[in-house]
Formats: C-alpha cells, structure tokens, sequence
C-alpha cells in the first residue's frame, strides 16, 4: 500500500496505526521503507504513566514518530467526555521521564509541519505559540474561552471541528491496489494522506461536539484547521484576555442593576430583561459564528443576579 500510495507523491503520511512490536512477514521492510522515505510518520502512545503508554515501532526515527493521545473535559467535568482540544505538542524531557514514547509532537503536528516544509512554508515558535508562517496558533491558557483550571501544559489548539459529515476524500486499500473507479489519485498528490483502521471490532471512537467519533477522524479534524488556517484564512477559534471576559460580565452586571432602578414595575422590568438576555444571546452567537468564545452562562447569571440584589436593596429586604 505504501509503495502504491507513494507513486502519486503525497506530501507526507501519517500511519496511524499501532506497531509497538514487529510483526513478520513485511516488518523490515516498512523499516527500509520509512528510513528511505521521510515523509511517511508512525505513531506511539503517551499514556498517563510508562505502563499505559504505547511504545512506537521498533527501529523507526524519531523524526518520524507522532503521538496521538486525545484528550477529553472528564478531569473537569465528569459528566463531559467530549474532545474539544488538541495537544500539538509537549515538553520533551518531561515526556521522556514518564512514557515509552518520547516524541514531544503529535501526529497532527508532524503532518502540518511536513506538508508546509515541503512547500517552503517556515514553521517557528513565537512567545511559545506555533506560527505556520504568519498564521499563529495561540495555545490555550488555565483559563481560556470557558476553560477554568484548565492543565495547561504544552501547546493545545482549540479543535474548530468541521460541520460536514466527510472530512476528507476515504478511500479503503482495496481501492488503491487495485486502482478502483472509487480512487482517484489526484487526491494524494501533494496532499496528506491519513492511514488508519475504521472497523468497528477496534475500540477507537471519541466523544465530540458532533457525537462518536473515530480517532482517525479527529487527527484529520486537527491537520485540516491548521492548513486550513494558514492556506485559506479560515478563522482559529480565539477567546479574550481574563480581563476582557471580566469587563464583559462586569457590563451585564451593571445592565442587571439599571433595568431594576430605571424599571419601577414589574412588566416593562420583565420585558427588559427578556430583552437583554436575548441581545446577549445574540452577541454571544455572533461571535461564535466569527470563531470567537466569549462567556455567555456567566453573563446571563450575573445579569438576573445583580438585578436580584438590587431589587431587595431598592426593597429594603437586603
């Protein structure tokens, strides 16, 4: 399949398939292959210790070797297994400290970086934020967009998951070898091709904003936003500074005190406020559609709850 696929010269491949021991016949074969071709990327596994992680392939480069550990918001929220971030990139020595897989970069991030390299696109660290050639992927933050002690650490991208149910053209490799009508190899020149297993019998689906969904699938999500991002100037998902969020709810809260004072009965008051929650909405939407993330519960909570207090104070009951 390799050789097939790399007749039509891809920018690269990633094989995200789990080789953690050699498997004969072919084994040292696909070693000869990725040694000579260095636009094919293996995968390994961090894990949350040395004993879950997942070695890589034995003797493939490093240079060669992406992680593909995902990462769900049950450690924030237990309730909540969606894949809502993407870690690009970690910290070398702490990973080597505490996993088989030492590579500090992820499948998606080697994917991106050689599909620019091969154009001549730099790729370049800024203020420890990715920058693929002006376009900067701003990390997240403890505190980004609606994160709140958020771990952090390495460099996490804010997945913008595209709404179409096809991310990219899927093709099985019985298409390829036999150069099926279903394949058409103009959608591996120059491109990235993504190797992976689909079937139901491997246990690989992901909870997401868009229901199941496969591992597979979410590495595409990832390497398509950044290309994306860099070649057609499609939106990253951004969020304002803590003190932009505070000056937001601060606004709302101050507009839940003017309707109590300047609305004396009940009627317009409940209008007003009806009003405002739907503006609020609004504004929140919009920008959400812009690829922005501002608070929209905080703001609706403070408005009705400083409305509330200034009531009972207006009440004498406070």
């Amino acid at each position: 399949l390799l050789n097939k696929l790399q007749q039509y010269q891809p920018s690269v491949i990633g094989l995200d398939i789990v080789r953690e021991q050699p498997v004969e016949p072919g084994y040292q074969a696909l070693v000869a292959h990725m040694k000579q071709n260095k636009d094919l990327i293996a995968i390994c596994a961090l894990g949350k210790n040395i004993k879950t992680s997942i070695a890589p392939p034995p003797q493939i480069p490093a240079n060669q070797l992406g992680f593909v550990d995902l990462y769900n918001d049950s450690d924030l929220n237990y309730q909540d297994d969606n894949i809502r971030r993407y870690l690009l990139s970690g910290t070398a020595n702490a990973i080597a400290q505490t996993s088989h897989c030492s590579t500090p970069y992820s499948l998606s991030w080697y994917l991106a970086y050689r599909y620019f390299n091969a154009k001549g696109i730099p790729v370049e660290t800024t203020n420890k934020n990715w920058k693929f050639n002006s376009t900067v992927i701003k990390r997240l933050q403890s505190n980004s967009g609606g994160y709140q002690n958020l771990d952090a650490a390495g460099n996490q991208l804010l997945l913008n998951y595209r709404n179409s149910p096809q991310i990219a053209q899927q093709v099985t490799v019985r298409d390829v070898l036999t150069n099926s009508d279903n394949f058409d190899p103009a959608w591996v020149k120059d491109r990235v091709v993504l190797i992976g297993i689909t079937a139901a019998s491997i246990q690989d689906d992901h909870g997401t904003p868009y229901g199941k969904m496969r591992g597979l699938y979410i590495h595409a999500h990832a390497v398509s936003q950044i290309l994306s991002a860099v070649e057609d100037n499609r939106p990253l998902l951004w969020w304002w500074p803590q003190w932009g969020d505070c000056l937001w709810i601060w606004f709302w809260s101050l507009a839940g005190g003017v309707i109590v004072w300047y609305f004396p009965t009940s009627l317009p008051k409940g209008v007003a406020f009806s009003v405002s929650v739907l503006i609020l909405y609004g504004c929140c939407w919009f920008v959400f559609t812009k690829g922005g993330w501002i608070p929209l519960v905080p703001s609706v909570l403070i408005l009705i709850g400083t409305g509330g207090i200034v009531e009972l104070r207006i009440k004498n009951e406070f």
